[in-house]
């Protein structure tokens, strides 16, 4: 993925927290509040899901590489750049967790930013989930390979 591409997703992942965000805030919803509260208990799930789905791809291309000698490297480094990305983000939500349920933290901004960045996390959660289960449907159903 291209420097523009990644631009592009986190502009666009950016404006979908903000708007959501803005919109809990319009309509005085407290679903951030609840959602933020079991945040890393969800990402922590999902990166374990994510860890399996990461497992059986990672096993299909070795087996794919031993029958057709296919070199599969590119590939194998971006699962272990998703891997890493999503262990710094778990890091990152935790030390946004911090702030965030801190009844002294009570500053309208920060709070659009921490949610916005919390937003930001989970979308990215989930668009990594979609890349490997959309890759382990390929894997299996590909004739080519």
């Amino acid at each position: 993925m291209n420097r523009l591409e990644i631009l592009y997703k986190l502009t666009t992942y950016t404006v979908a927290a903000v708007a959501t965000y803005c919109f809990c805030f319009y309509i005085e919803s407290t679903f951030l509040d609840s959602f933020n509260k079991d945040f890393i208990t969800l990402i922590t799930t999902i990166f374990a899901i994510n860890v399996a789905s990461t497992s059986i791809v990672y096993s299909k291309l070795k087996e794919v590489n031993n029958d057709k000698g296919i070199d599969f490297s590119e590939a194998r480094d971006e699962l272990s750049l998703g891997f890493r990305n999503q262990i710094i983000l778990i890091g990152i939500s935790f030390v946004i967790q911090l702030p965030l349920n801190s009844p002294l933290v009570s500053i309208c901004w920060l709070d659009l930013i921490l949610n916005s960045i919390t937003i930001v996390i989970f979308i990215y959660f989930l668009e990594i989930t979609y890349d490997l289960g959309k890759s382990i449907i390929e894997l299996f159903t590909s004739n080519e390979i």
